[in-house]
This record gives C-alpha cells, structure tokens and sequence, in this order.
C-alpha cells in the first residue's frame, strides 16, 4: 500500500510539483496523527523530517525529469533516449510523455 501511494505521489508531481507535495502532506499528516495518538511530544519529530526530506527529493526528482536540475543528477537519463535530445524524444510518440519513466530513472539513480 506505501508502495501504491508511493507512486502515486510520483505521478501527480510529475504532472504539477504542487500535487505531488499535496498528496505527500497528507501521507506526513496521517504520520503525525499516527505519532500523536502514540503519547505525541516529540514522536512528531521524526515524522516531520522525514517529510521534509520526502519533499526536497521530491522537487529534486521531478526538476531533474524536466531538465531543470543539476548536470549530474540530468545526466542520468543522458543516453537513454528519454532526454529528449538527439537520443530521443521526451514526449514519446504519441506526445503521452515518459515523464513517469524518467521519474523512476532518476529516482533509481538517486538511491544508489
């Protein structure tokens, strides 16, 4: 189920960044109120740096699909076809985009 939602979160930020760190407040908010049910203080704490740090690789992740991002973290989909470049076309053949597949590129890329 975290997987599902996982994902998404990964496609609505793709679509607007805005969406994806909606649906990511909501998953910190059903943490919080997880937290606080269990003797709250700083039980929270832990929950709210993980959402912050959740947030930051999100923005991190779709600006490197968008080719807004740094070189290196760019350059993971670089060779691949799904640069847009003249490796490939970003937008795919029918113009239904492959921004999920990039998505998960970098987001593999991110975690090694």
């Amino acid at each position: 189920m975290l997987a599902a939602f996982a994902v998404l979160i990964g496609v609505l930020a793709v679509r607007r960044l805005a969406y994806g760190l909606a649906a990511l407040a909501v998953f910190a908010a059903v943490g919080v109120a997880a937290a606080v049910s269990q003797g709250g203080g700083l039980n929270v704490v832990p929950t709210l740096a993980g959402s912050a740090v959740a947030a930051v690789t999100l923005a991190l992740m779709v600006r490197a699909i968008q080719g807004t991002a740094r070189p290196e973290i760019a350059g993971l989909v670089e060779g691949t076809g799904l640069a847009g470049g003249p490796g490939g076309n970003a937008r795919g053949p029918r113009g239904t985009g492959l921004e999920r597949r990039r998505f998960l590129i970098v987001g593999a890329g991110a975690a090694r």
